[in-house]
């Protein structure tokens, strides 16, 4: 007290980067907490492990902890992370848990529909990480994104795009008169020219200055990896310059091959464009203009994605009908979590990138332990089990250069001694995809399985690709993992939470 008194720094770092507020913290010594905090004594330190003096709370017992707490809500003026809830679930700290949830609760009843809080907070993605994307697609014209399928991509997208075709209050930018085009439902280069030209985009008058500098579109082409999509794309980016004012393309439909006809459209205009296949960047020499940002499952913010969703469900739940915290219900809700997080990672060593899934496969997990089992386990049979079949056999039956005689027969004899459960293999391509299955299931799922002893091998029998007899399948899971070779980067690819703005 006397040292602050005459002036020293409470903020002031050892060399490991502890501050005196996080020794008070560790140690419980809550009066040294009020005078630090009084004197300007910042909890939101990080030291040199990224831990900040509220995560030593959670080492305290429970009654020194909440006493913490409250001091620290009420000298600091400021809310405590969200984490310290589930830290509060994990030691059972009832009452802690108690005081988060009302504070919390306090502070989310604020949120307004506003450009980024609300979507920050239905989508777990950090406010500024998706005012930094806007204002990327903003500074440059031509941007990509892909990622795995149940990335959300769908819904935060359209959302993104109504927040773009009106005025941001973060962002200098004109708004954007949004087309939006669904290319799992558009599958003719003529629906699109027809949309384009309904929504004023292609013209056949030319433009003026004035009306292009009145109106900024933004072209919005949703899974995009089908042959119209890339046409329509290679149309408007192959246009040819007219006057100096816009740009203009030649196009003959398909019903009337005997006709062409000049459309006009803007010499500056933005595309964003989203795909869910991981090979975009090889596949034709028009996406080679654009910038692409890829979601990938092992980066934040969409690694934490799933256990963020699952336990905010949970919290609710336990508030809607009074529940208690259930320890049991915790512990498989975090393997349900380990097996998404598993599954991928497994899948990146067995090269099966394009069978990657997002969290949201599993957003609808129950709040019932005991239905937890059973729904996994459906949602296994009949959705991961016949993506990781078919696109291990798709791989299989890629030409490879050389080693193509040697892969089949090493796939023939694999054949020979393999059976999988309600999976019939008839050729050498189906046994590659069964061990896939196989692999899976026991390093996603049957890993750390809160189900015990026989319960718990009469449940995984159940699954798909739960059986695999003869010796070959170490050889063969090795071999998988020596052989990954994931698609080369391009250098024009920035990751989502590092976007670079001019």
């Amino acid at each position: 007290m006397k040292f602050l008194k005459l002036g020293s720094n409470p903020n002031g770092q050892l060399f490991n980067g502890n501050t005196c507020l996080h020794l008070s913290t560790i140690n419980g010594h809550i009066e040294c907490i009020r005078h630090l905090l009084k004197f300007g004594g910042n909890p939101f330190l990080e030291n040199s492990l990224g831990l900040t003096p509220w995560n030593n709370l959670s080492q305290l017992n429970e009654t020194i902890e909440l006493e913490c707490l409250q001091l620290f809500v009420d000298l600091n003026q400021s809310l405590p992370p969200a984490d310290l809830i589930f830290d509060a679930i994990e030691r059972d700290h009832i009452n802690t848990y108690d005081y988060l949830l009302s504070i919390t609760h306090e502070e989310l009843k604020r949120i307004q529909s506003n450009t980024t809080d609300s979507l920050a907070y239905n989508y777990f993605i950090p406010s500024q990480n998706l005012k930094n994307f806007i204002r990327y697609i903003e500074q440059n014209p031509y941007v990509g994104v892909y990622g795995a399928a149940y990335l959300q991509k769908k819904a935060l997208f359209e959302d993104l795009m109504r927040y773009l075709e009106r005025p941001m209050a973060f962002s200098t930018s004109a708004k954007f008169q949004v087309v939006k085009f669904e290319f799992e439902s558009v599958t003719s280069l003529d629906d699109c020219i027809d949309e384009l030209v309904e929504q004023n985009f292609l013209r056949t008058n030319q433009w003026s200055n004035e009306q292009q500098s009145s109106t900024k579109y933004l072209l919005y082409f949703a899974n995009i990896q089908n042959s119209a999509g890339t046409d329509v794309l290679k149309l408007l980016l192959n246009g040819e310059s007219s006057s100096g004012t816009c740009q203009k393309v030649s196009y003959t439909r398909e019903e009337d091959s005997k006709s062409t006809i000049v459309y006009y459209f803007p010499s500056m205009f933005h595309i964003f464009i989203t795909m869910s296949k991981r090979t975009w960047s090889t596949e034709h020499e028009v996406y080679k203009k654009f910038k692409w940002i890829p979601f990938k499952l092992e980066n934040p913010p969409w690694n934490g994605l799933l256990k963020r969703h699952l336990w905010r469900r949970m919290i609710d739940i336990n508030i809607r009908e009074n529940r208690s915290v259930d320890n049991e219900l915790i512990k498989t809700l975090q393997w349900v979590t380990n097996v998404w997080q598993r599954y991928n990672e497994c899948l990146q060593k067995l090269s099966l990138q394009d069978a990657l899934l997002g969290p949201a496969l599993f957003f609808d997990c129950p709040m019932e332990r005991e239905n937890i089992f059973e729904w996994l386990q459906t949602k296994w049979n009949t959705i991961v089990a016949p993506l990781v079949r078919e696109f291990s056999m798709n791989k299989c039956a890629q030409p490879k250069p050389k080693a193509s005689t040697s892969a089949t027969a090493a796939a023939t004899a694999i054949a020979s001694s393999l059976r999988a459960n309600s999976l019939e293999i008839s050729t050498p391509y189906e046994s590659v995809a069964c061990t896939a299955l196989y692999v899976l299931l026991h390093r996603a799922v049957s890993r750390d399985c809160p189900l015990t002893g026989q319960e718990r091998e009469q449940y995984l029998l159940n699954f798909v690709g739960s059986r695999l007899e003869g010796s070959s399948s170490s050889s063969m899971i090795s071999s998988a993992a020596s052989s990954r070779a994931g698609t080369p980067q391009p250098s024009n690819y920035c990751d989502f939470v590092s976007i670079q703005l001019e």
